[in-house]
């Protein structure tokens, strides 16, 4: 499957609610309902059918218990944090995108694609954090991967 790169500007800025995990990525679905349940207890809506996640490390090149990562959610507005544990992330600016739909093996060909990418058009990238917003719609999973430029 080809993956389409793209050079793309977020002038509206998207804002994500969750919070900071030290752990194995595959246990993100864990993170994910551990932000969920936060946000339930806080009576603060979210849209159910998409999550979040930023993987800050190579789990390569790292222990599982020490890798980093946040993980949430699209909240329906940006909510009053403060009696929670929870944070927001927001991206703007300038990234490289791809679309991934599948298993995990079409993430890792994404990410491939997109350095494959940078590597063609001489892109060099602020971080080598992937920001991935994964939604889930009649069984299929699509995840869509930003880098920031």
């Amino acid at each position: 499957m080809k993956i389409d790169v793209q050079e793309i500007h977020l002038s509206e800025p998207i804002t994500f609610v969750g919070k900071i995990f030290y752990g194995d990525y595959t246990k993100s679905h864990l993170y994910i309902q551990e932000v969920q349940a936060e946000l339930d207890k806080h009576a603060i809506a979210w849209k159910k059918n998409s999550v979040f996640g930023i993987f800050y490390d190579d789990p390569r090149e790292m222990q599982g218990s020490e890798l980093k990562s946040f993980h949430g959610v699209f909240a329906d507005s940006v909510p009053l944090l403060s009696a929670t544990e929870l944070t927001t992330i927001t991206l703007s600016g300038k990234f490289v995108y791809a679309k991934a739909i599948g298993s995990i093996d079409s993430i890792y060909e994404a990410y491939q694609a997109i350095f494959d990418f940078l590597g063609d058009k001489n892109l060099q990238l602020k971080s080598s954090v992937g920001y991935q917003v994964s939604t889930f719609d009649q069984g299929v999973i699509t995840t869509e991967i930003y880098m920031e430029l």
